[in-house]
């Protein structure tokens, strides 16, 4: 199956993790099956961000964001490509959003039960606070239609990651208030289950853009940034630190992975 997004450029279905910077959407629903001829690819429509998670049954969610208001929508499509959640792509969040900010936010992943997980930023509050989805695969928003409110602290979060454990919980992790790394894990159901969430700060530099993974443990492995200098002569180095299930560090000290290093190392679509 090849999926294509503008004029020259085609990605298979090993390159997928790539789709995440693309710039539009084409896949399609039109017709009840993929198309086989890369010039005339299937569409859902326009849309930017557009990125793609597989399914235990040879499926695939497609979410995206539209250009101009930022809006989330998403559409589950089965092996033979015909759409699973209506003929009209489902919305998930209408909210208001910043361009640079949304386009460069938003999450997917798949669960063991093939739930679709979403997070993204908006500004339904007027800051930037962080916001996850569930998703069944028939289109039931099991967390609400709102989502569930990662952040709530009248401060900018930002370059929100996710990562599913193996009982289905869902770890997210943030820059808070430009400096801090944030994270917070979510039951199955919805619950936030480490409080109003773990930080890790740093009283002489910035910590930025984490990412969470999960260890072959089933523990949580977060990756930070630690940003020291002024822009653009930033001295960055790469931290990593593994978690437990109940959010206590398991090593004594971060180690070290990489740095430092006199770039931006980060970015909010890494």
């Amino acid at each position: 199956m090849i999926i294509r997004f503008d004029q020259t450029q085609e990605f298979d279905m090993k390159n997928l993790t790539t789709l995440i910077i693309c710039s539009l959407l084409f896949i399609s629903v039109t017709s009840a099956q993929w198309s086989t001829d890369p010039a005339s690819p299937q569409s859902l429509g326009n849309g930017i961000q557009a990125q793609v998670a597989a399914t235990s049954d040879g499926g695939v969610y497609v979410a995206w964001l539209t250009d101009g208001n930022y809006h989330v929508y998403i559409q589950r499509l089965d092996a033979a490509g015909e759409a699973q959640i209506g003929a009209i792509n489902m919305l998930v969040s209408d909210n208001n959003n910043s361009s640079w900010i949304a386009v460069y936010h938003l999450n997917l992943a798949v669960d063991g039960d093939d739930n679709a997980i979403i997070t993204t930023v908006d500004e339904r509050t007027g800051i930037w606070e962080v916001y996850a989805w569930k998703i069944a695969p028939d289109g039931s928003m099991l967390w609400g239609e709102d989502g569930v409110v990662v952040t709530a602290f009248g401060a900018s979060n930002m370059s929100p990651r996710l990562t599913v454990l193996p009982d289905n919980s869902v770890v997210v992790t943030c820059t808070h208030n430009n400096n801090t790394v944030l994270f917070q894990r979510i039951s199955s159901d919805g619950t936030l289950l480490w409080g109003d969430g773990i930080q890790i700060e740093d009283n002489n530099a910035s910590l930025v853009s984490p990412q969470p993974t999960v260890t072959m443990e089933g523990d949580v492995l977060i990756q930070w940034i630690r940003q020291t200098g002024s822009p653009p002569y930033y001295n960055s180095e790469l931290y990593l630190q593994t978690y437990d299930l109940d959010g206590n560090p398991q090593w004594m000290f971060p180690i070290v992975a990489a740095g430092p290093v006199v770039f931006p190392m980060g970015n909010w679509s890494q």
